[in-house]
Formats: C-alpha cells, sequence, structure tokens
C-alpha cells in the first residue's frame, strides 16, 4: 500500500507528493502551486512520511498557494536569499 493509499488522499495528491519527493532527492528541493489548502496539508502530510520513511530528513512550507519541500542536507540553506527564493519557486512562475 503507498503512503497515499494509507493515508486515504486521491491519487492526484498522492503523485503530486510522490514527484515532490523524487525531485526533491535528486535536487535538494521542490515546490509546486497547491491552491487547494486541504491538498497542500495532505501533500505536505505525505512528504513528511515518505521522507520518515526513508529516513530523509526534510521541511515542508506553505507560502499563499505555493508548497515547498526542502532536504535538511540541501546547498539551498547555505545560498543567498535571491538564489534560495528562486529554488523555492515553482517552474511555471519562473520567467
Amino acid at each position: 500500500m503507498s503512503g497515499a493509499e494509507s493515508e486515504g488522499v486521491s491519487a492526484a495528491v498522492g503523485a503530486m507528493s510522490d514527484s515532490m519527493f523524487a525531485e526533491c532527492l535528486e535536487t535538494g528541493q521542490a515546490a509546486r502551486v497547491v491552491p487547494d489548502d486541504e491538498s497542500a496539508e495532505s501533500i505536505r502530510r505525505l512528504l513528511r512520511v515518505t521522507a520518515q520513511d526513508a529516513g530523509v530528513g526534510i521541511r515542508t512550507a506553505r507560502t499563499d498557494d505555493t508548497v515547498v519541500v526542502v532536504r535538511i542536507d540541501a546547498e539551498v540553506w547555505g545560498e543567498d536569499a535571491g538564489t534560495m527564493r528562486r529554488k523555492l519557486t515553482p517552474a511555471e512562475r519562473l520567467d
């Protein structure tokens, strides 16, 4: 049973969480636009469960309609504010 199934969330929410977690593992961080409050909280919860199960330290956050996940060992933590902001902006919002 997947994390999404065990948490009782939709397939779309589970797929977004899985995609964000995979990207976070690869690049250190991931960000997506998630306008729905309930979906955003479900994604954050799934990210935390998945990370704990995988033994990966992460932090999640929500600002306005954006959900972000960052590995605690990611390079972004030591970068300047402008670089951090760019890396934590969903791709569809980058110019």
